[in-house]
């Protein structure tokens, strides 16, 4: 990424929160990971996971992974 002169993920990330993207995080990668909730830059949110498939992925224009 630096070779090419791209804003590192964390930067991305904060970009698209600033812009008012909705930043979601998966449940389960939180749990399978033990990440905690200081892991996760400004804007994170813990997506449902009753909900998050039905009505967030299926649904979206966009979905983006890391």
């Amino acid at each position: 990424m630096e070779e090419m002169n791209l804003p590192m993920p964390e930067d991305m990330l904060l970009m698209l929160h600033m812009e008012g993207t909705r930043l979601l995080a998966c449940p389960l990668n939180k749990n399978v990971f033990e990440f905690k909730d200081d892991d996760f830059v400004e804007g994170i949110v813990l997506a449902d996971p009753e909900t998050y498939y039905t009505d967030i992925v299926m649904q979206a224009d966009m979905n983006l992974v890391f």
